[in-house]
Formats: C-alpha cells, sequence, structure tokens
C-alpha cells in the first residue's frame, strides 16, 4: 500500500474511464522541455510513479522509452494496459505505492511522477527516489493544473465543489508547484530545472462534467453519491445558461527536474 498523506482519501480507480477520457493530455510542449533536459529520450528506462491510466507513461513509450508504471490502483493500471495494447505500446505495471515499490535498486534512469507528488509521504518517496536512480539519474515532478482565474468556469466551478465537499483542500491548485519545489529542495537530492507555462484547454459541457467525475474533490471519491448527485446537476445547470458551447479553460504545466549526485549511493 501506499502512504497516503492523511488529507487525501480518494478514489480514483473507481473514476478510472473518466479519468482515461477527460482528464487533458499533458502538451507536447512539456515532453520537449523534459527532453532538453535528458528526460525521455529514446531508449530511457523509466519508472512511472502514480502512472494511473497512462497520461505521461503512454507518451514516454510513444517517445522510444522502455516505460514501468507503477500506480496504488489496479483498475486505472488495467485500463492503461487497455490503452497500451490498443496502440501496440509495451509498458511493464506494477501494482504498488511508490514510497516502497519494492523495486530493483539503481533500476532506472528517470522516474516521472506527474500531478501525484503530493499524494506521497515526502521523505518517504525522496529515500525511494535516490535507491531506484541510477546514478546521474533524473526524478522529474510534473504537474498540470487549471488557473481558477476570477469569474471564470474553473473558478465558479470550485465554488460548487467547495459547497458540496466542504474538506476539499485542493482548490487553487496554484500552490503544489510551490510546495513541491520545496519539498524536492528539503530532500536534497540535486539540482533542480524548473519549467512552466500556461496554455489553454478546451471542454465542452460534457467533457467538463465528466473532468469533475475524474476530480478527486468531486466524483472521485471526494462527494457521496448524493452530493455528487447535487454538485453534478448544478454544474451542468450553469454550463447550459452561461458555457452552452463550452469554454476555454487556462491551465498551467509545470516540470521540476532533478538530477540525482553521480556519486549518491543507492539505498538499501
Amino acid at each position: 500500500m501506499s502512504i497516503m498523506r492523511e488529507e487525501y482519501g480518494f478514489d480514483f480507480g473507481s473514476q478510472a474511464e473518466a479519468y482515461a477520457q477527460f482528464r487533458p493530455p499533458y502538451p507536447p510542449r512539456l515532453f520537449e522541455e523534459l527532453a532538453a533536459r535528458g528526460v525521455g529520450l529514446t531508449g530511457q528506462r523509466i519508472l512511472d510513479a502514480g502512472s494511473g491510466t497512462g497520461l505521461v507513461s503512454l507518451e514516454l513509450a510513444r517517445r522510444g522509452c522502455a516505460v514501468s508504471a507503477l500506480d496504488v490502483s489496479a483498475q486505472q493500471l488495467a485500463k492503461q494496459r487497455e490503452l497500451a495494447a490498443s496502440e501496440g505500446l509495451s509498458i511493464e505495471t506494477f501494482e504498488a505505492g511508490f514510497e516502497h515499490s519494492g523495486l530493483p535498486a539503481q533500476s532506472f534512469d528517470c522516474i516521472s511522477a506527474a500531478t501525484c507528488w503530493h499524494y506521497f509521504e515526502p521523505a518517504a518517496a525522496a529515500r525511494e527516489t535516490r535507491r531506484l536512480l541510477r546514478p546521474g539519474g533524473r526524478l522529474a515532478v510534473i504537474y498540470i493544473v487549471w488557473l481558477p482565474v476570477e469569474g471564470s468556469l474553473a473558478q465558479r466551478t470550485e465554488e460548487l465543489i467547495l459547497k458540496h465537499n466542504p474538506a476539499w483542500t485542493l482548490a487553487g491548485l496554484l500552490g503544489l508547484p510551490n510546495r513541491v519545489i520545496s519539498e524536492l529542495t528539503a530532500a536534497q537530492l540535486g539540482p533542480l530545472d524548473i519549467v512552466s507555462f500556461d496554455h489553454p484547454v478546451r471542454f465542452s459541457p460534457g467533457q467538463w462534467i465528466g473532468r469533475m467525475q475524474s476530480c478527486g474533490g468531486a466524483g472521485a471519491g471526494g462527494m457521496d453519491s448524493a452530493a455528487w448527485a447535487a454538485f453534478s446537476r448544478e454544474l451542468a445547470a450553469l454550463l447550459a445558461r452561461d458555457y452552452p458551447q463550452g469554454a476555454e479553460i487556462p491551465h498551467r504545466s509545470f516540470a521540476a527536474v532533478l538530477t540525482l549526485d553521480a556519486s549518491e549511493p543507492a539505498g538499501d
């Protein structure tokens, strides 16, 4: 089992289909930025931690990497295997938490962790990163988050989520990159190289509701069935009234690439 921080109780596995269909893909520019920093190069052996349905691992496999996908959710991994098979891609999957993966030491050139590092216990995740990477290996912690601009659909949706799930802690996700940078800096694994850029993602009304179905604060475990039904009715009414053609939602893509010291010893 993964060490999951106590403030989260999400079940993304229950929404594997919605996750695969409605979560926006990471933009091509992000993979180009990663490649410029030595992550995602042809032939590299890469572990995609917290891999989910494969938004990153599938693209890395397309780019010629030897990819292993790690996740706590059997349902998410099953969907990823289905998607990989449909493209003729080979990805090895492991059902485990990242902090105690059980994978062999020094077995990867790179580790990617996409929109999931905040679910890991940072000290344990840093130890496992040090153990799994080869000397000089790289960790890429990646995020794509919507920008809740004042008065925007994203901001109004966050208000609705909080109305039906006041305990949700991830409203205004913009703080996550700074939190990740602080944790990686404190881990003292090696130097950081950071890239961040904004870009729009267009959603139809149905796609935006599907995106909320795969959101941890809403349909993926954050609300019970009654709260989800009320939330989705209100969101559908908002979309029909103010966004009948859908909307472009501003997003931010972010990556922090850490290079392990070439003399760094592996863990036990």
